[in-house]
């Protein structure tokens, strides 16, 4: 298969794994599986133990997302010749046609054909004139869209391969707090909580809440753990670190034993049993020594 990305094994293919556990049914029960019927079990397994890593905190499956709505796309038109000044990051164009709602709003700025800058508006002067938040290095002659900030309450997952969402972060207000179903519905009735933006997850569908205090939402960028890549080829590497392999190959011949309608004996139930102990152990005590050290850098 063509992966999307580059797999996270170095050492273990598909084969391995297969023939691993092909011979050792053989050796055990005495059985035989085709080898396509194996290969849809690694396959499975190594989703099993992905979510076991990925529910303990490991990222080894993140991503991040701008998260967009229909509203939140570009103008139809790039407004040209411009004139900006660096001094006072002022852009000057008659009749520009921004008012005060446009305040908080994304704008992208072009030098000739070179992108200077992503930036926000940071508040009009005059019918001329308008300041951005970020200075561009130089004066000179620009041309600029502006996008509208993100308006929808809710956003569709559904094209997400999407396992557990770690955070959610607003480009204006950094952090967005996630709240539960009835904290979520009663947010409206805390003036403490209406300076800052909440999600609530449901189904396909993520819902925000945005404190009466906030101006608008910025860039929205959801920050998630997603799925290990299908395997279909012998000779492409498992998708999933090699030093889990143990635990995807014993979790398929688990799969394998309940296909053949066999129980799994005690030293395959227990290995599985270790191995995921062990698992989940190494990444909450690595994910601690790493807390440790932004903690010693905090204090230094």
């Amino acid at each position: 298969m063509a992966f999307t990305v580059k797999p996270l094994g170095k050492i273990y293919t598909l084969k391995m794994v297969v023939n691993t556990v092909i011979l050792w049914l053989k050796k055990e029960n005495q059985q035989e599986l085709d080898a396509d019927v194996v290969k849809g079990f690694a396959n499975l397994a190594t989703l099993d133990v992905a979510e076991i890593i990925s529910g303990a905190g490991s990222d080894d499956y993140g991503k991040t997302a701008n998260i967009t709505d229909q509203a939140a796309s570009a103008t139809a038109t790039i407004v040209q010749s411009a004139t900006y000044t660096d001094a006072t990051r002022n852009v000057l164009k008659a009749a520009h046609g921004l008012v005060a709602a446009d305040v908080g709003k994304r704008i992208s700025i072009w030098i000739g054909t070179t992108r200077a800058a992503i930036a926000e508006i940071e508040s009009i002067t005059d019918v001329d004139n308008f300041i951005i938040t970020k200075a561009l290095g130089a004066d000179g002659t620009a041309n600029y869209a502006v996008f509208s900030a993100h308006s929808g309450v809710n956003v569709d997952l559904s094209t997400y391969k999407l396992s557990n969402i770690t955070k959610i972060t607003d480009s204006i207000s950094k952090e967005v707090i996630k709240a539960g179903d009835k904290e979520f519905d009663n947010l409206h009735r805390f003036d403490e909580k209406q300076n800052k933006i909440y999600w609530f997850k449901h189904g396909q569908y993520l819902y925000f809440y945005k404190g009466t205090e906030v101006a608008d939402f910025g860039d929205l960028t959801l920050w998630y753990n997603s799925y290990p890549q299908r395997v279909t080829e012998e000779t492409d590497y498992m998708d999933i670190r090699d030093n889990y392999i143990p635990l995807v190959i014993a979790k398929t011949k688990n799969h394998a034993l309940e296909h053949l309608g066999l129980s799994a004996p005690e030293s395959l139930t227990s290995l599985i049993d270790q191995k995921t102990r062990e698992i989940r152990e190494s990444i909450l005590r690595e994910k601690g020594i790493i807390e440790q050290k932004n903690q010693k850098g905090r204090e230094s």
